[in-house]
């Protein structure tokens, strides 16, 4: 049995189904965006059809043809089920594949630059990487996403799959379970779509930069299809001994595309092998900008191996128009490898010249390897009813995780020798490492059961109440020093958490909504795959966030708009006890930000359209064992950041762009049981700066031509901080794209 058109159709007229997927791409797939495979099967206003009726022909490459290219996103599915952003009633930040595609980036590191209130943590050699970042000035390394599924926080990702990237600020553990402080982000896949079509890219720029990536789409039936994507790069960098070299592919099959009973199958796999690149050191409380073309690592020997496998099962099965129940299974393995070099001044350092010597510290022993096998099972029943006189909409579930990582160590730890500031020496001998063996071992099980309803109290109004149980179980292995193969100490807890989201909207019309919300969230001490003897006896910390806003749309539904005000504040943060014999965190910390958040996506003109997203923060310490913190700014939290991103079509086939970055002066971030890092304390301090983007495009309809310039002016900016030491942004980068499509 197949649904009709209008039962299938989701939102207005800019995104059709994936039965006309396809239909909102300027040239074919480049910009799709289409509705999911679990998306439900209709508006509340649909009426339902004889249940034998099959659909009807549409001519889905006349629909791409005529349909725009757009930064506005038609639907989001962060919440569980597809929605309006005007109908969720906290900031979202979306960026699909046309914005991404325009901009010229290829990392989420470089995507999540257009966020703002995203900051970037450098880290040192022992220390796990991945994407590794904050949000209003919360840790989210491990608040990442795929398709609403938990994703590792060990590895770093690139973007070749992605078809949008949604960013929901706030805590959110109602929809997600333990995590997301400051925001969660979700990465939605690539689904086939029943229109044969295809994009093939290759990019060629400075410092060897070399990158090709594959979509091919392929209808294999009538309601069934295929697609592939792929990713190869190899480049360089401006710092002389930093390369990177990744491959990634994701095929997936999707059948019963528009009937009762729709499957879909995929595969993800992602290969890095890079030169992990930790900067430079701070110096008189700044970073050293003559050290931002130099890399003080050691290319013979640095190096960062991630890989990511994951495999994916969904079934949607649609009872009717309005009720349907989306189960996914899912089976990821992860590996990571670090061994990276820290360089930074010795300690007295007063001037820096040629000679200075340049200490590249001893490698630990712990530097991260490891292996993660997670499994993770989602069942999401969505319905529409009508009682209490009022209509509802229904969403409940269940999440299962099993989360099992083994680290890894080496026996010895490696010397390094030192160098001079005018020599960084990257081909000097190390000492041995050793052997690598099995280290510490975790492992966590989780169960979460959930339920939502959106209430339509009036034409007008809508109430939202969602509440969610956790059950969280982990074991951490811990063996004594230097013996890494013994069996070790064994910590453990378990957490058994609620977690709420409620919020009122008001929409007096189809072009504004307007809204006020809480949430809360939790982060357990096993959040990020490791415990300690006191984090095993400390509850989770907790954290609330309110939140008032309006969203609109303007020109017709082209442009949407969003402005918000919020508060974030995490009353109970884990800190160290002043009395060394305590056996747990004293969770006496207390932290909060306070900010206003602007967005814009989408089309002024049919020619011109643009994406902003703007912040305004003041983020404060209000309790901490640390007396000399209360009071002070949380380190990695600007006062203010900003990004806007435009182009103009000047002629049917010409396109220009650009894009200004700017952020104000911040501080490394903070170090948990060991006071913050502060303007008035620790005076290391980046600064604040203004960073430029250019684009040029010529598109026909089989092929396009696009020039990306990243850091117009060469602008010396760090963009990643630690305590030790800071990351230096881009340099200025020339990018060359052709594209051929079909």
């Amino acid at each position: 049995m197949k649904y009709p058109h209008e039962v299938l159709q989701f939102a207005p007229s800019r995104l059709l189904t994936a039965m006309a997927a396809g239909a909102a791409m300027a040239s074919p797939l480049a910009h799709a965006q289409q509705t999911p495979a679990n998306a439900p099967v209709a508006q509340q206003t649909a009426q339902a059809e004889p249940a034998d009726k099959v659909l009807p022909t549409i001519n889905v490459k006349g629909q791409a043809e005529v349909e725009p290219k757009t930064y506005q996103p038609g639907v989001t599915t962060i919440g569980k089920v597809p929605t309006l952003p005007r109908d969720v009633p906290q900031t979202l930040n979306i960026m699909n594949e046309s914005l991404l595609l325009d901009r010229g980036v290829d990392s989420m590191k470089q995507a999540l630059a257009g966020v703002a209130g995203i900051t970037f943590n450098a880290a040192e050699g022992g220390t796990p990487g991945g994407d590794n970042i904050n949000i209003r000035g919360f840790t989210a390394r491990g608040d990442f996403y795929m398709d609403g599924m938990r994703d590792a926080s060990t590895y770093s990702r690139d973007i070749f799959n992605d078809e949008r990237i949604e960013v929901l600020k706030g805590p959110a553990s109602m929809l997600f379970g333990r995590g997301s402080t400051g925001a969660v982000i979700n990465q939605v896949s690539k689904s086939p779509m029943l229109i044969d079509t295809g994009r093939i890219a290759v990019t060629a720029g400075q410092y060897s930069y070399g990158r090709a990536t594959v979509d091919v789409n392929k209808v294999t039936g009538e309601d069934a299809a295929f697609r592939l994507n792929a990713m190869v790069q190899d480049s360089d960098s401006a710092r002389e001994g930093v390369t990177s070299k990744r491959y990634g592919f994701a095929p997936s099959f999707r059948w019963g595309i528009g009937t009762r009973d729709e499957f879909q199958v995929s595969y993800y796999h992602l290969n890095y092998d890079n030169t992990p690149d930790l900067g430079f050191g701070w110096f008189q409380g700044k970073p050293v900008d003559a050290a931002a073309d130099k890399f003080y690592g050691f290319a013979n020997y640095d190096y960062q191996k991630d890989s990511a496998d994951v495999a994916t099962a969904n079934w949607t099965h649609r009872f009717d128009k309005d009720t349907t129940l989306t189960t996914a299974l899912r089976v990821g393995q992860y590996t990571r490898d670090l061994f990276a070099t820290q360089a930074t001044l010795a300690n007295g350092t007063t001037s820096i010249n040629d000679n200075t010597t340049v200490s590249r510290g001893t490698q630990p022993a712990n530097n991260p390897a490891g292996e993660n096998t997670n499994v993770y099972l989602q069942s999401t029943y969505v319905t529409r009813a009508e009682f209490w006189g009022m209509g509802h909409q229904l969403v409940g579930g269940i999440d299962f995780g099993n989360e099992d990582v083994q680290n890894f160590t080496y026996t010895q730890r490696a010397t390094k020798p030192a160098t001079t500031f005018g020599d960084p020496d990257t081909m000097a001998q190390i000492g041995p490492r050793g052997d690598k063996v099995k280290s510490n071992k975790y492992k966590d099980t989780s169960i979460g059961v959930f339920g939502q309803d959106t209430l339509e109290l009036t034409k007008q109004w809508k109430l939202l109440l969602g509440l969610r149980y956790d059950y969280f179980n982990a074991d951490y292995i811990s063996p004594p020093p230097n013996t890494p193969n013994a069996i070790g100490t064994q910590y453990g807890r378990t957490d058994r958490l609620w977690s709420y989201r409620g919020g009122l909207i008001y929409q007096p019309s189809n072009s504004q909504s307007y809204y006020v919300s809480i949430g809360n969230s939790y982060n357990t001490s096993g959040d990020l795959y490791q415990f300690d003897a006191r984090g095993a006896n400390t509850p989770p910390e907790e954290s609330r966030n309110y939140e008032l806003g309006g969203k609109w749309e303007l020109f017709g539904g082209d442009l949407s708009l969003s402005a918000a005000i919020f508060r974030t504040e995490k009353f109970n943060e884990r800190n160290t006890d002043p009395d060394t014999t305590s056996t747990n965190y004293l969770l006496s910390g207390k932290r909060h930000t306070n900010g206003l958040e602007l967005a814009a996506s989408g089309n002024i003109t049919p020619d011109w359209q643009v994406y902003l997203s703007y912040t305004l923060q003041s983020a404060r310490i209000d309790a901490s064992n640390a007396p000399a913190s209360v009071g002070q700014r949380p380190g990695n939290t600007p006062i203010y950041a900003g990004n806007i991103w435009t182009t103009y079509k000047v002629t049917p086939k010409w396109k220009i762009g650009g894009g200004v970055e700017r952020m104000s002066q911040r501080t490394p971030p903070d170090v948990v049981g060991a006071g913050v890092s502060t303007w008035g304390g620790n005076t290391n301090v980046a600064p604040a700066y203004t960073r430029y983007d250019a684009l040029i495009e010529y598109d026909e309809q089989d092929y396009a031509l696009k020039l990306n310039i990243l850091n117009l002016t060469n602008k010396v900016y760090w963009d990643a901080l630690y305590r030790g030491h800071a990351v230096p942004g881009q340099a200025r980068t020339v990018l060359l794209t052709g594209e051929y499509k079909w």
